[in-house]
């Protein structure tokens, strides 16, 4: 690129033709230098005349680069055609490519477009007529916006699924629960192999629903301290193999990563979803790399869901050389049920669940992709500081089973009530079973009788959740052993779960192994109040 042949102060981000009153006035000069906005000057051709030192940092020239040049040179090529035709279409007499806060995109000298915000106004008149172009790089406000609509749309979908989930899993308990019950009055061979065909449908459906759920859920159940190499270690036996697909998987991990604090169930769950969406993406074969490192983020930066704040955060990330992620699915490859497979055979929900299993976790997903040429998903999980974990304010034997403990039993689905009433009346204990909340207040009373256990629902209909009758119950019974029952927890049970009365949590839909399992543990998670 070549200036116009009368500059001569290429040193210069102000290039002033000579005897152009406009442009050089000392005062005029100056503000045009020292203001932080872009400014640049143009001609009734839309020539370049001058840009001040802010407009050229925000481009990347050079001033002798753009001085003489025609303003287009600074748009990406699909929007050239559409200046020059504003520009030539008009008479010299009318106030051309005047705008006001318009957003136009910009092409900076690396080749990067980017959004900018202009504002153009006419200098002079007749022969004399300039214009003046404003301009501000809105890269991180526009990035801003779109992760605000990106995060209400997630959270709004995590809200949607949780309540969905939340109803199915219910449905799903009453009828996984009445199988068990039904296993055991069956003994022909045609019946019980009917009853497994149910049985296997019941359980892919509940499946599903957790998969949701753990989309949503906002708390993981349990989290440990972990190193990235113990969850990788087995990852390449877990991936499909083709054997008319070759794919190899490289991991490459140093020796001093910072450990995480995550669900390390979950972890694995999203590195194999991962995985596997990187295989599928290559159906000619080729190479996976996983590798992590140890990452300092020092001024925040926008990843595809969120801003990522300052702060230490172990990285990993998988590489692939496959199909990429067009454009214009970008914003919606963590959406539950999203998927571009043309037979829709797959849920659509593992990147879903990497999504729910990052946030959960406190960390942030970045994608960068090209079409054709690969994916890069990596994961910023924060570094976590073990600390020595505080005694248990108490510990006690499980409870004893067919010795008559009392348990009580509190959820609004009156079908799940009675199914575990009865589990429970089989193995031994006395139950009582409530539908309402506030019924098994009096219940608890301290004149009442005497509990030994109580299973509650969290999220019931009326006024009084689960919370308020687990630390209602935990003060008049201190010694009582308290199971928290759901499907889901949000919002204000996030909080309130990690300090709560709660010794356990039974996930819905649950069978009869998976409620006696819970009751019969007897080491007790609160360790903070």
């Amino acid at each position: 690129m070549t200036a116009h042949p009368h500059d001569t102060t290429k040193s210069s981000a102000l290039a002033p033709w000579p005897h152009d009153p406009i442009l050089a006035d000392e005062d005029y000069r100056a503000i045009f230098e020292i203001t932080t906005e872009g400014v640049i000057i143009l001609d009734t051709d839309s020539r370049i005349l001058a840009v001040n030192r802010a407009g050229c940092e925000v481009f990347g020239f050079a001033p002798e680069d753009l001085i003489g040049e025609n303003f287009s040179i600074l748009l990406p090529p699909e929007h050239r055609q559409y200046h020059d035709r504003m520009v030539h279409g008009s008479s010299i007499e009318t106030p051309r490519i005047v705008n006001h806060n318009r957003t136009l995109k910009g092409l900076r000298r690396s080749g990067e477009v980017f959004p900018v915000e202009v504002n153009v106004a006419p200098l002079g008149a007749g022969s004399s007529r300039r214009y003046v172009g404003i301009f501000r790089d809105i890269t991180e406000r526009v990035n801003a916006e779109r992760l605000l609509r990106q995060r209400q749309k997630m959270d709004s979908l995590g809200q949607l699924t949780t309540g969905l989930a939340h109803e199915y899993n219910n449905l799903l308990g009453i009828m996984m629960g009445h199988l068990d019950l039904l296993s055991e009055e069956f003994t022909s061979r045609p019946a019980r192999e009917s009853l497994e065909v149910i049985e296997r449908t019941a359980s892919r459906a509940a499946s599903l629903t957790q998969r949701l759920l753990s989309f949503s859920r906002p708390v993981s159940a349990s989290e440990d301290f972990v190193q990235v190499s113990e969850i990788v270690d087995h990852l390449d036996a877990q991936l499909p193999r083709n054997n008319a697909t070759r794919v190899e998987l490289t991991i490459e991990l140093p020796d001093n990563l910072w450990p995480c604090k995550v669900n390390r169930e979950e972890f694995e769950s999203a590195l194999v979803s991962l995985a596997n969406n990187a295989i599928e993406a290559m159906p000619a074969g080729g190479r996976i790399l996983l590798e992590a490192e140890n990452t300092t983020v020092k001024t925040p930066i926008s990843a595809e869901q969120a801003m990522i704040p300052a702060g230490d955060y172990v990285q990993i990330s998988i590489h692939d050389r496959g199909t990429g992620i067009p454009d214009h699915i970008r914003e919606s490859i963590f959406e539950p049920f999203f998927t571009t497979k043309q037979n829709r055979k797959a849920a659509g929900l593992g990147l879903s669940n990497v999504f729910g299993f990052v946030t959960r976790s406190q960390g942030y997903v970045a994608v960068e992709s090209t079409v054709m040429k690969g994916t890069t998903i990596a994961l910023f999980l924060p570094r976590a500081n073990p600390r020595p974990q505080p005694r248990e304010m108490q510990k006690r034997d499980s409870l004893p089973l067919a010795t008559g403990a009392r348990a009580l039993i509190v959820d609004d689905e009156t079908d799940i009530g009675n199914f575990a009433g009865s589990v429970l009346s089989k193995a031994g204990y006395q139950t009582t079973v409530l539908s309402d909340a506030r019924q098994a207040m009096s219940e608890l009373g301290p004149d009442s009788k005497s509990y030994d256990l109580l299973i509650t629902d969290i999220q019931m209909s009326g006024e009084i959740d689960g919370f308020q009758l687990a630390e209602y119950a935990r003060r008049s019974h201190p010694d009582m052993k308290i199971i928290a029952v759901t499907g889901s927890i949000r919002g204000r049970s996030v909080r309130n779960w990690q300090a709560s009365s709660f010794d356990r949590i039974l996930w819905k839909p649950f069978r009869k192994d998976d409620l006696m399992k819970v009751i019969e543990q007897d080491d007790r998670p609160r360790t903070q109040r």
